[in-house]
This record gives structure tokens, sequence and C-alpha cells, in this order.
């Protein structure tokens, strides 16, 4: 073979020609060079001398080189790569990949010198399922100094630049060694198909972390001295372990001229819980150390100096700005260097030093124990780190919804309209023109001001009057005048009569007289309105029959008791006497919510929708259609979601500037649907929680932070600073109370108390908002009406009530009132009343007597009067009425147990007490009608009953009471009337009542009438005892026929 010039390039490197594997694509479709040649001497050789571009890949031994290429016209050099690099795979493969670069060169193809370069640093993506990248328009850096003899470069240019993994994966079957031998034709090859190193998972969650070591100096001297005797194998390692399952990064700093080379960086893939845990472990302010050692790579040299070099330098500082939403990069500068030690609970992670196999001799002397190198010449490292991805994402609010709650639910124009105009009001309108052209005309004929009439007394009138006549006779304007009133009124004679002009003459007689009279009233209204507008005396409006707004509080309270009582017609009864006022937002809402109460979420939910077409910005309607939206969308069809996300994005509006509590509503939304909305989810917690860290630290800063807010020591600082997530919890704490009881929507409180359980730092939040969360649960669960099986968990030793009563405070007071009503609903009364007393000795301790619920009066009275003891139950009605005086039914209550105690002054009383409050309570009517019957008080007892009867007594124990009364009195007409209304009207299918009203016939001798009702007793009497009461009075009619 002929010897190579010196001047020839090199040979191409060798290749792996193997066509399957893996392989890394770089593809520039043209790059652009321009040398330094003289432009005016085109023959000179120079200008015809070719480059090359060169690649270099890691795991390349030599760079792959385009062939050489001339220049085009002008000394412009056009060059087009498309190159595929087999690669290994598997985790080495991708840790060589995203730890290096690509580098490209333009060359001299004579003498390969370098002309331009450029440093592509993008394969790091690979690491997180990236398998493109590309750019436009990469610049080369031409270099200064060439060999002589050898052109410059001007400018080198990337016009677009591409780096892919793709895959041929090898046919099923075929021999890899065979194919890879001799490789087929191109053609007949499988294409190349997108690939990626990790898996579909990795590559939607996971991370890569880079750490770089920007500088370390001083070098201690001995590191250099070490460095030569071990002929350059010496090298200085930075390593950051990131918590829990997070990688430990390792960065090797070669040495060279006494100095660490720099920079260097290393790249390691990351987890979705590894990012977590960084996030955890930097929000709890867990300190983050960079360890750096010293290592030697040659055998026969031991290390006895290698803790003097094992130093550390704390970066919390610089990590804890990786918090920030979408941040991704610090850097840390000039750290101090001090000696490793695991005094404060610090580990070390960097690889740790093992002694070389056989013998050894130390590289130097071992220094004294204690000391460090680094920290005795003040060393000080300087890194950077950068994560492909932020452990917490960019901010960004939840989208709005397809459509807007105004869309759904449009504003109603509440603007009175005009009536429609009538030919009536068109003639009262040229009737008030006419009047005030006369009034003109006459105006004009009063002499001026100040002057004397010498008509005499009454003579200038008359004569004014004729004037006025002879003028407008005159002139004209009386045609005219009358003229212009034909046509309004032949326009109310169709209108009112259905009639035309072509009626014949009887016909239009008999409409002269009506329609007299009709124009004859549309003038006087006419004229009057003049005359009041003038006087300044406007007609006082018809009063409307709507209750006005201390009405409106009277029924609602009247309508609370009757719903506290279960009388479910007279509370539906109330709030439909309220809706008379049906343009009043508040009063829609509150029979809302009372519709939830009683189970009808689909009627509730239509007032809601008309308090806000009502009034748009009215929030406590916003906030229970949400909730109602809510349940829906859960328990029937996800499409009731929609007007949820609506109303609580209406609810942002509304407020303005949004709270917590409104970010925990619209998280409520979010965590209903699921995980389809996982991001809008973890978009309103990031708010919750960046309104808590800026709520707090301007707490902090004023001085105002509450004294029960938990607190938590500063790993770092050593200082007491506020736990996070105390505040999102009581958000959802609250918002879970406000669902439960305002809007009796238990299982959506449950859900808002689940929000609020997989807080972050829920687990630090405050005693007392567990034990909330922990009350509203058992509240909750209640609720939904799990009967005895829930009361049996919430009761059982150890169980939750027990545990929130020992507890102590608000919760343990409130928790008392919940274990007696479990105890009533399980019929244990002895221990529900011993519950319900010491529930109110704690109220009245605390003076808040007050505050107590209407139920809890009737429930615990209920009690007593279970046992029979009526007059502790009138106690119980008293002290409730003492609490709450204006309460009708309390009074009533009362009245009732002293009736049936015996003690008719007081009952009489209280009962009159609850008539003067509640006049249309036909109960307090009836009870009244009693006591004044035992009273003997005939003529007050028959009004009460009466009074009573109108109202819609219905109450059968009194009116069978009042019968009795009657009877005992030998009222038998009385009694009848009382028994008739029960057996007809309040319970026909009633034997006894049948009865009775039979025996009350036949004692008033009224056979016939009492023969129908033994045979109406007859048809219900079921027992041998009923049957053999229907003969006894059989056989007494008889003997009274005969």
């Amino acid at each position: 073979m002929a010897p190579k010039h010196k001047h020839e390039p090199p040979p191409p490197p060798p290749e792996d020609v193997n066509p399957f594997g893996i392989f890394v694509t770089i593809t520039i479709p043209d790059a652009t060079v321009v040398l330094d040649l003289p432009a005016d001497a085109p023959q000179d050789p120079a200008s015809h001398r070719k480059t090359h571009i060169t690649l270099n890949l890691p795991g390349c031994h030599t760079p792959w080189a385009s062939p050489p290429t001339a220049p085009s016209e002008g000394n412009v050099y056009h060059y087009t790569v498309v190159k595929h690099f087999r690669r290994t795979g598997g985790q080495d493969g991708l840790s060589q990949l995203m730890n290096g670069t690509v580098a490209v060169t333009i060359n001299d193809s004579v003498t390969n010198a370098v002309l331009a370069s450029a440093t592509i640093d993008q394969m790091w993506g690979f690491a997180i399922g990236q398998n493109t990248w590309s750019a436009d328009g990469q610049d080369l850096t031409p270099l200064e100094e060439v060999p002589a003899g050898v052109p410059k470069a001007l400018s080198a240019r990337l016009s677009f630049m591409s780096i892919e993994l793709h895959e041929r994966q090898l046919p099923p079957g075929a021999d890899a060694a065979a194919l890879a031998a001799a490789p087929p034709p191109e053609s007949e090859l499988p294409p190349l198909l997108p690939y990626s190193f990790v898996t579909p998972e990795f590559a939607e969650t996971g991370n890569m972390v880079e750490l770089v070591v920007t500088d370390i100096s001083p070098v201690p001297s001995q590191l250099q001295t070490a460095n030569d005797l071990a002929g350059g194998k010496v090298t200085v390692a930075a390593a950051v372990k990131l918590p829990g399952s997070g990688p430990t990064v390792v960065v090797h700093l070669p040495l060279a001229g006494g100095q660490a080379v720099v920079p260097a960086l290393r790249r390691e893939q990351m987890t979705a819980e590894a990012c977590t845990e960084l996030q955890y472990h930097l929000e709890d302010g867990q300190p983050l150390l960079v360890e750096v050692a010293r290592y030697v790579a040659v055998e026969h040299f031991s290390d006895p100096a290698w803790e003097a070099y094992h130093a550390m330098a704390p970066a919390t500082a610089a990590f804890r700005s990786l918090l920030a939403a979408g941040a991704t990069s610090n850097a840390a500068e000039a750290l101090p260097l001090t000696m490793f030690t695991t005094a404060d609970g610090a580990k070390s992670y960097i690889p740790p030093y093992t002694p070389p196999p056989g013998k050894s001799k130390p590289i130097e002397e071992p220094p004294p124990p204690g000391t460090c190198f680094w920290e005795k010449i003040g060393a000080r490292l300087s890194i950077s780190f950068r994560l492909a991805r932020p452990i917490i994402p960019p901010w960004q609010p939840p989208p709005p919804p397809p459509r807007s709650l105004l869309e759904m639910i449009p504003p109603r124009d509440l603007t009175p309209k005009p009536p429609p105009a009538t030919a009536a009001d068109d003639f009262k309108a040229k009737v008030r023109k006419v009047a005030r052209a006369l009034a003109e005309e006459y105006k004009s004929l009063l002499p001026p001001p100040g002057s004397l009439d010498g008509s005499g007394e009454g003579g200038g009138a008359e004569a004014r009057h004729k004037a006025l006549v002879f003028e407008l006779n005159r002139s004209g304007k009386y045609a005219q005048m009358r003229d212009s009133l034909k046509a309004s009124v032949v326009a109310l004679v169709r209108e009112k009569y259905r009639k035309s002009g072509s009626m014949s003459p009887n016909e239009m007689a008999l409409l002269y007289n009506d329609l007299y009279g009709t124009l004859l009233a549309a003038m006087h209204s006419a004229l009057n309105d003049m005359i009041d507008t003038a006087a300044a005396r406007p007609r006082e409006p018809l009063p409307e029959p709507v209750p006005d707004k201390q009405r409106l509080g009277q029924l609602l309270e009247l309508a609370a008791q009757a719903e506290a009582l279960g009388d479910v017609s007279r509370a539906e009864a109330l709030h439909q006497r309220r809706l008379l006022a049906r343009t009043n937002a508040q009063v829609w809402y509150e029979y809302g919510t009372y519709c939830l109460r009683r189970g009808s979420r689909g009627r509730a939910e239509q007032c809601f929708r008309e308090a806000l077409s009502l009034e748009p910005t009215h929030r406590p309607s916003l906030l229970a259609l949400l909730g109602c939206s809510v349940a829906e969308g859960r328990a029937t069809d996800p499409a009731y979601l929609e007007a949820a996300e609506a109303a609580a994005h209406r609810l942002m509006e509304v407020s303005g500037q949004p709270t917590l509590e409104q970010w925990a509503i619209m998280a409520l939304v979010y965590k209903a649907y699921g995980d389809a909305r996982r991001n809008e989810l973890n978009s309103c917690e990031q708010e919750m929680s960046r309104l808590e860290q800026e709520a707090t630290a301007a707490a902090a800063a004023a001085g105002t932070l509450g004294v029960n807010t938990p607190r938590q020591l500063d790993p770092v600082t050593g200082e007491e600073v506020p736990v996070l997530g105390e505040m999102q919890a009581r958000a959802f704490i609250t918002l879970a109370t406000s669902l439960l009881k305002t809007i009796s929507l238990p299982s959506e409180a449950l859900l808002a108390l689940e929000l609020a359980a997989g807080l972050r730092h829920w687990p630090s939040a405050s005693v007392e908002s567990h034990r909330e969360a922990k009350l509203i649960s058992a509240l909750a669960e209640t609720a939904l009406g799990q009967g005895a099986q829930a009361a049996e968990a919430l009761l059982a030793p150890g169980g939750p009530m027990i545990q929130l009563m020992r507890a102590g405070g608000a919760t343990a007071w409130r928790s008392k009132l919940l274990t007696a009503k479990l105890y009533r609903a399980q019929g244990a009364i002895e221990e529900a009343i011993r519950f319900y007393q010491e529930y109110l000795d704690e109220a009245r301790q605390q003076g808040l007597l007050a505050q107590v619920e209407l139920q809890v009066w009737l429930e615990l009275a209920g009690c007593y009067m279970a046992r029979g003891q009526q007059r502790y139950a009138a106690d119980v009605y008293l002290l409730g009425a003492a609490a709450a005086p204006r309460c009708a039914v309390l009074w009533r209550g009362a009245g009732e147990c002293f009736a049936l105690e015996g003690d008719l002054p007081s009952a009489d009383m209280c009962l009159t007490e609850a008539n003067v409050l509640d006049p249309e309570d036909p109960r307090a009517w009836g009870w009244l009608a009693l006591v004044a019957l035992k009273e003997g008080r005939q003529e007050d007892a028959e009004k009460a009953l009466s009074f009573g009867l109108r109202c819609g007594l219905d109450d059968v124990g009194v009116l069978s009471k009042i019968a009795d009364e009657y009877k005992a009195t030998g009222q038998l007409r009385d009694q009848q009337r009382v028994l008739q209304e029960l057996a007809n009207k309040l319970q026909p299918q009633s034997f006894p009542l049948r009865a009775a009203l039979a025996r009350c016939l036949a004692a008033q001798h009224m056979g016939p009438e009492a023969a129908r009702e033994v045979a109406a007793a007859r048809e219900l009497a079921v027992s041998e005892e009923e049957m053999a009461e229907v003969a006894e009075i059989e056989e007494a009619l008889r003997g009274m026929a005969s």
C-alpha cells in the first residue's frame, strides 16, 4: 500500500454497523460556514479548500466526520447531515447520554484543524422521557488560533439541529449476530421508531436533578502533591444526598495546576416520590448538606488522611428556593467548608473510603485527629443545581367553567313594567292636553297682578267665562279640541265594546249611557291626577299583601318552631306565606334550606336558583346551590358538577379577593370530580398554602399570631415557627360545618373533612382542629341515618364520643349534646337525660343558655314526659323560655305539662303567653279551651275551641280530653260536636271514637244517628271486646226504641 501523504485527512473512525438497537439520530439539514478567504484571488488553490463537519457523542472513541465538502459560490460551505449513532440501552446507556454533550466542529479537511465548534448540552431530556430536542439557528464559535496556512472561519451556523432517540427492533426469530455481520440493505430494514429510556409513567411524573460545582477554592496544597504522586488519579468529590428515596448526586473534580477543574456536573433521575420527599423535607425546614471528600484511585496508595478531607457545607437555604411555585434552579456561592461531623444527626452518604487490597503505602502522613484541611485554609464551595421539572409546579388558576353561572341562571329584571297603553289611557292623555290648553287660554284673560276688576263681585269671572267661550268658538280651537277627542272615543268603543262606526242607531243607543259614564269617569280621573300633582298630594299606594321585614322574621321563627316539633304541614304553610315576598332572595334561600332538611334536594335547588336570579351576588345561595350540585353530581349525574364549578367561580368573582374558605369550596368541587380534575385540585391547595404563608408571615410580623397557633422548632435556626396547614385545615372544617348545619348535606361535609385530613400538615394541626373534625364527622355520620349501628360505634367504650368528652374545651361540651341524642335514639332515656343535663349545666355556667337550640329543650322535656315526670318537663320548658322568651313553643309546652299536672292557673298563664306570641297556633287554643273547661269558664272555652278549629286544630289527644271534659260536665251536645270533628275528619277509622260518638248520641236519644254510628263501629271492630261493645250499644238502642 502506498504511504499516506501527511496532508491527507485521517481515515474515518470504525463504525458499529449493526442496524438494530437504540440509536441517537442527529439531523442537521443545513450548516453554513464562511471562511476568511481573499475575494480577489479566485484561482488560488486555497479557495478550493475542503472542510467537513464532525460530531462527537458520549461513547464515541473517535468523532464521526462527514465527507469533505468544497465551497460553493462565494466561498460558502454547506452541509447536510443525518447520522444514526448506535448506543447501548439500560440505565448505563441513559446515564452516559444524560451526563454527556454533543460536540459539533467544523474542520479543515486537509489538516483536520478545528475552525469552529459548539457544544450541545441537551440530552438530559432523555432522563425524563423526552426523545426529541431541536433548535433553530445554532451558531458555532470560530477559533481564533488555527495552524499556519489554514484560513479562519468568519462564521458558522447550523440553521436547524435535532437530536432524537430511535429504536429498530430485531425481527422475531432473527439471528442478531448474523444480521450484525451482514446487515440487509437499507430498503429492507424496518423503520426507526421513537424510543424512550423510561416508562410512560416516569415520563409523566419523573424528574432529573443536576448538581454543578462552579468553584472550590482554595485547595489544600497537599492535594496537588498527592495527585502528582498518584499520577493524576486523585479527585475531589462533592455530593448531595436528596432525602428519602432521592439519589445521591456525586460530582468528581479532577485536579490540575493545584486547582480543581471546574465547572463539573452530574445528573441523576428522581422519582415522583423522591420529589415529594424533597418538598416535604424542605417545608419541614430539615437541613441539606453538601459533602466534600478526596479519593485516590491508585491501588498501591492508601489514604490515611481521608477524614481530614471529608468536609461539609450547609445548602438548606439555597435549596429552599425550590419551594417557590415553578422554581427549578438556584445557586449557592461561597459556602464555608467545615469538618464533617455527626453531632447534629448528620449522616454521610458520600461513597466511604475503602483501603486498597494488599500492601500499600500512605499517600501522605496521617494528620492529627480532628483536622480538616478545608476548614483550616478557609476553603469555600460554590454550587448550582437545577431540576428538570419544579417540585411545586407554577400555579395555574383553575380554568373557567364551560358556562358561567350568569349564563345558567340569567338575572331577572325586577324593574316594574309599565302597563300596556289602552284607548282609555290615550283618551285621558288628550283630556289632560285639552285641560292644559284651556288653562292657558283662561290665564290669558286674567287681569295683570295687582290690578282691580271693576265689573263688580263675581262679574269679572262671568265676563271672563263669556270671553273664553267666545274666543274658543271664534278661533276654532274648540272645534279642534273636540275633534282631537273623537279618534280616542272611537278607539275606546272598538276596544271595550268590540263595535265599529257602522252600528245602527238602536245599537248606538244601547251604548250611549255606558259610554258616557266611562268617558266621564276617565275625564274625572285625568283631571284629578292633574290636580293632585299640582297640589303635590300624590295618592297613597294600595298596601300590598306582602309581609314586611319584621313579619318575615316572625314567620321564619314560627316555621322553625313548627319544624322542631315535627309539625311539617304548619312549617310548610308558614314558609309559603313568606314566599309572598317573591322578590326577596333571602326568603327563597331560607325556604330552600328548609327543603334540604326535609330531604327535597331538587326543590331546594330550584329555590336557590330562584334566589340567584333575583340577586346574583347572594353568597349563601351560591354556596347552597354548589352543595346541592355536588351532591347530585356524586349521587346521580356528574353533569351537575358543572353547575357546582360555575357557582364556585361565581363565589370567587363576588368576593373580589378570594379567601382560604373560598378556595376550600373550589377544592371541594374538584375533589368531587375525582382524578379527572386532580390538577385543578392541586392548584386550589397550592393557592391555599400560599395564602396561609402570607397570612402567617403578616401576623408574625405584626405580633398578632394567636396564642393557640401550633408551633414547631426550625431545625436550622432553632427558633419557634408557626406550623403550616392549620389555617387550611380550619377552612375545610368551617366549610364542613356550613355544609352540615346550614345546608344539611352530611356526605359533602365528610368530603370536606377528607380534604382536611389529606393536607400535608394535617398531623401537625392543632388539637382543637382534630377534635372539631372528629365531632363534625360524628354529627355527619349520625345525620346520614346509619341508625343504631353508627350510634353503637360512636358510644363504644373508648370510642369517639368518650375521647371527645374527656378532651375538654368547647368540643367536649358539644360532644355531650351529641352523646345525649345518640342515647335518646337508642331508647336509653336515663343516659340521655344525664348528658342533656350536663350539657345545659355547662351552658348555664358559661352564660350560653341563649345559644342552646330549641331542639335540645324539646328533646329533654320529651324524655321527662316519656317517664311521666310532667313537672320536670315543665321546669325544662320554663328554663328554655327564660333563655328564649319569644319562643311560643316552649311556653305552650310548659302550659301542657302544668295542665296534665292539674296546675290550672300556671297552665293558663303559660298557654296565654304562647297564644300571644303565636295567635295562629291551634294547639295553644285547644289547650286553653281544655283549661277553661276545667276551671268552669264555658264561654272562654267555646271561644278558644272555635278559634282552634278555625286554625286547623288536629291534635287528637287534646280534642279527646275536651270531649271527656264535656261529658263529665254533662254537656252532651258539645261533646257530640267534638267527637264528630274527631271521628269524621281526623280519625275516621278509629273504633273507640265511633263507639264514643254512638254512646253520646244515644244518651241524647238520637236513635237514628246513633244507629248509623253503631253500624260504622261494627265495620271497624276487629276484636271480641270491640264486638261485645257494639252489641251492648245496640242493645241499649233497642231498649230506648221500645
